[in-house]
């Protein structure tokens, strides 16, 4: 999928509503059938049964970097007020890249802090992606634009942003800026699926405020480093403002070796650098005992299938737990795949229906042999794959691998294993439709 172009309009007339229907549904069948990287997951380097997960990694071009025991925030306030306090800290630069941002009360002091350094000389790079002023999430009652960063000079760049007049380039507008990350001076780096909105930022426990979600902090000036030379080229590709290179070099004072530090891996997905279903499927097909997956929407192609059950029938304990969505079409949505997924011998668990709908469960996770732990912001799902820029690392460590075990099995706790039958209920017309949607919107 292209990166748009820096203006995002070719002059040309939209399309009449009918013709730019029959565009997508064409579109949508194009890429369903035939455009998709997650080929990947069953062939090539991914599934070579002569080399070890890392020696697969090294083949496709993951850097290997050294990091800090991560430090995990499950709770929307607790990581507002902690990335509150990594902007306050910063004395050159902090970049933050965000799927969905807004001012609202609940994140004010971040954006107020976010001024406040700018205007005292801090270098501030904020890239957002377009579908944040459309949010569809809680956060649509109480947003405030950001516009009046750019006041206070901070750098503010809207990824691809949704017009009337760049419906003829539906193709570009489909491929959407995922990514949640911080860097700090170089030192210290943050990644995983909070957005700087309402609803990532809002109580957790309430399920009008807030959803349910993880963020992962480590030390790391090679990560920073990696995470800041993607953001460069991202950043100037799409801006007329040009970062200059050696922009975000890392910090002298940290370029010893970090105490005990772990083994991680360092993924992006960016532009036409694709290559989030070669990392997963390396993992899947490189398992051995399990796999415990948190996908968020599972929205899963031939590919994705396959993979899973080659796990499943080497022998591979493959757990899946699915949100309970108390959105309806995206409910629908979800489970109109889950016959596909069980057929797959994966055991599929949602979570139960209570009487006062829980947050939603928005963490992106996966663990493989309790040794491997994957963390960002990619969804298990086709969009994640192929239509979105994502970031993920992949910690190698026991320690950590019980800890997020742990996490998923006080998950697992509250959920149930879906029957076959149920599955099969779920298969409706109207479910279809609402996961052609879901499929390619993620």
């Amino acid at each position: 999928m292209p990166i748009p172009s820096r203006d995002g309009q070719d002059g040309r007339r939209s399309r009449s509503l009918p013709g730019i229907l029959m565009f997508l549904c064409v579109l949508s069948f194009l890429l369903m059938t035939g455009c998709t990287t997650t080929k990947n997951m069953v062939s090539g380097v991914a599934a070579d049964t002569a080399l070890g997960v890392e020696d697969k990694f090294e083949a496709l071009g993951f850097p290997k970097v050294p990091v800090s025991y991560p430090t995990v925030y499950y709770d929307g306030p607790e990581w507002r007020n902690r990335l509150t306090e990594l902007v306050e800290g910063a004395e050159d630069y902090v970049i933050l890249v965000a799927f969905l941002a807004s001012e609202c009360d609940e994140n004010q002091a971040v954006y107020d802090t976010i001024c406040r350094k700018a205007d005292e000389g801090v270098d501030v790079w904020l890239l957002i992606d377009g579908t944040s002023s459309f949010d569809m999430t809680e956060s649509r009652y109480h947003m405030r634009t950001l516009g009046r960063l750019r006041e206070h000079g901070v750098h503010l760049f809207e990824y691809n942003p949704i017009s009337i007049n760049r419906l003829v380039g539906a193709t570009n507008l489909l491929y959407r800026e995922h990514r949640k990350i911080v860097v700090v001076d170089g030192e210290t780096a943050v990644l995983g699926g909070m957005n700087i909105n309402y609803i990532s930022m809002g109580d957790s426990t309430s399920a009008a405020k807030g959803q349910r979600d993880m963020m992962f902090e480590v030390l790391s000036p090679e990560l920073c480093s990696y995470l800041a030379d993607d953001f460069i080229t991202v950043w100037n590709t799409l801006s007329w403002e040009e970062i200059p290179e050696g922009r975000f070099a890392k910090s002298n004072h940290l370029a010893m070796p970090i105490e005990n530090s772990l083994t991680a891996w360092y993924a992006d997905q960016s532009g036409h650098n694709y290559t989030m279903s070669s990392l997963y499927g390396a993992l899947i097909n490189s398992a051995e005992k399990s796999i415990s997956m948190l996908p968020f929407l599972p929205y899963c192609d031939k590919f994705m299938l396959q993979a899973l059950r080659d796990a499943v029938d080497r022998g591979v304990v493959v757990t899946m737990i699915m949100p309970f969505d108390s959105r309806p079409g995206n409910r629908k949505a979800s489970q109109y795949m889950v016959k596909d997924i069980l057929e797959t011998g994966v055991d599929v668990r949602r979570e139960k229906e209570a009487d006062e709908f829980l947050p939603l469960l928005h963490e992106k996770l996966m663990i493989v042999d309790g040794l491997y732990t994957v963390v960002g912001s990619s969804n298990f799902n086709y969009r994640s794959m192929n239509l979105s820029s994502e970031v993920v690392m992949v910690v190698k460590d026991a320690s950590f691998a019980t800890q997020m075990t742990s996490h998923f099995d006080e998950l697992k706790d509250g959920t149930r294993s879906i029957l076959e039958d149920e599955a099969d209920s779920w298969r409706t017309v109207g479910a279809f439709i609402s996961f052609l949607g879901g499929f390619f919107g993620g």
